[in-house]
């Protein structure tokens, strides 16, 4: 359930108003003084980055669609929920486990030692690196096994800190990864005795007679308890609900590429078959290391799976990692050259995560071609290629993507392990390139709602740059217009932020005359 703030009730007839009078607000090529002003406002903002960060804390931001729930925790709360569960640490290596545990110091003697504490929280992110330490793939990865303890069996208290923080940070909608182990094991465990062959045909029918589909309810009813768990934490529908109550979740279930074929199968049909089931789970993804050898050897058949699944289940949505991988990082640079291509004409995406090696894809400029045309959105993670990958400024594709006409969606992937918010990534982006204007920026926010997997219709007309919203909302403090947004879920969150963003922009003009 979505929960609506009062005051943005307040406002909604006010600025209503304001965004029929000012009627290309919405434009990239607006010409309005109020939208003049904000445009040579923020310009004027570019090269101080306290001010910056204080403006992206105070705009809208929407969503942010390539989340991932277990990396996306602070070190304070990792060690919190840790000293909850009464687990130890290692501390030469900062990894987590339950007690009795060998080398292992309990969490709750080290309350009060905030030296110690810092130095975990280095195991557990990047906070002890510098910009010359990058990139460090390997210890990024090793931070979730490390972490992992604290986390898992407490994904609603998870939800409740992370919509919390949301709603501080000004952002509307969290899109998260997340996942039931015991249940894919369960899953696997119906591939174990079926001989692996690639006949994905036989492979499927295998795993339905199996009983997968039982499994996939129970996946569905887990994923679908987080957030119901979060929501009762966070006392929604009370009388004292906490902020996170407006910050709307769904979720995306996936399968890990570094395993094996037949566990990777099992996980991916769970997957599509979850979201076939559930209401909150809205796609699938696939996690994990591109750069990891099996990983490499297997990209092919994986995005063959995809290819096959979403023809089984047209309905499931589904967004990719692909093309997080630069010289250096696979054995073979043939490996840089067709990775996105792949997941984009073979793996049928509606979205892809990363894709920083573009401009290595031996066809890359009709890639990005029919990424533009095909309305395929690329989700920008500037912080995790810059740590994990060492790519960050110019050496970065954005601009390419963003000169093909390809939606960008700017998102944190893993903010915890990071140390990284979603208005940090929107500072990296105003600082790194200014060819990127304001009214870009408002619409990559307006993106992360547009290309998200929210259920319903959407509230603006497609191809039009969000010049035009459908005939319903025309008016949006009309009563057709509410009538169309209680039906549908993804208008609603969009109807939402652009009152925001409307009533940001008066805001700003009031303090720049």
């Amino acid at each position: 359930m979505i929960y609506c703030h009062i005051r943005q009730m307040i406002f909604f007839i006010f600025v209503s108003i304001f965004l029929v009078s000012c009627s290309g607000l919405p434009s990239k090529s607006n010409s309005s003084a109020g939208t003049l002003s904000i445009d040579s406002y923020f310009e004027h903002l570019r090269g101080d980055e306290e001010r910056l960060r204080q403006f992206f804390l105070q705009m809208p931001k929407g969503g942010d669609i390539h989340h991932h729930l277990s990396g996306s925790i602070q070190a304070e709360d990792i060690f919190d929920l840790a000293r909850t569960k009464n687990l130890a640490v290692r501390l030469q290596d900062g990894q987590l486990c339950n007690l009795p545990c060998e080398d292992g110091v309990a969490i709750h003697e080290l309350v009060g030692r905030p030296d110690t504490q810092h130095e975990l929280f280095n195991f557990w992110t990047v906070r002890g690196f510098s910009e010359s330490d990058f990139p460090v793939a390997d210890h990024f990865f090793n931070a979730f096994n490390k972490i992992k303890p604290a986390l898992l069996g407490s994904e609603g208290e998870l939800l409740r800190r992370l919509r919390n923080q949301a709603a501080a940070d000004n952002i509307q909608y969290l899109e998260t990864m997340v996942r039931v182990p015991v249940l894919q094991k369960q899953a696997a465990r119906l591939q174990a005795d079926n001989p692996w062959s690639s006949n994905l045909a036989v492979q499927y029918k295998h795993l339905m007679a199996a009983g997968i589909e039982a499994i996939a309810a129970k996946n569905a009813e887990a994923l679908e308890g987080f957030i119901h768990d979060s929501e009762h934490l966070l006392r929604c529908g009370y009388g004292d609900e906490a902020p996170g109550c407006g910050v709307a979740v769904k979720i995306l279930s996936y399968g890990n590429r570094m395993k094996p074929l037949p566990v990777i199968w099992s996980e991916l049909v769970l997957a599509f078959e979850t979201a076939n089931q559930s209401k909150e789970v809205v796609g699938v993804n696939m996690v994990a290391a591109e750069h990891d050898a099996s990983a490499l050897q297997h990209y092919s058949i994986q995005m063959e799976m995809f290819n096959f699944l979403r023809k089984k289940y047209p309905n499931v949505n589904l967004s990719l990692h692909a093309g997080e991988l630069i010289p250096g990082l696979v054995p073979n640079e043939n490996d840089l050259s067709f990775h996105i291509s792949l997941a984009v004409r073979q793996a049928g995406v509606h979205r892809l995560g990363h894709g920083v090696s573009i401009l290595r894809e031996s066809d890359a400029q009709k890639t990005l071609e029919l990424m533009a045309k095909q309305d395929i959105a690329i989700e920008i993670l500037l912080r995790s290629n810059e740590v994990i990958l060492g790519v960050k400024n110019y050496k970065h594709p954005i601009l390419e993507y963003f000169e093909a006409g390809v939606p960008i969606v700017i998102a944190t992937d893993d903010e915890g392990i990071f140390d990284s918010k979603l208005i940090h990534q929107y500072v990296l982006l105003a600082q790194r390139y200014p060819q990127i204007k304001y009214q870009n920026i408002k619409n990559m926010v307006r993106n992360s709602l547009e290309y998200s997997f929210l259920p319903g219709a959407g509230l603006h007309i497609p191809g039009k740059g969000y010049r035009e919203r459908v005939s319903e909302c025309q008016k949006l403090s009309s009563q057709r217009c509410n009538n169309y947004v209680k039906t549908n879920t993804k208008a609603f969150m969009q109807q939402r932020l652009e009152l925001a963003l409307a009533e940001f922009e008066i805001h700003i003009a009031q303090l720049n005359p």
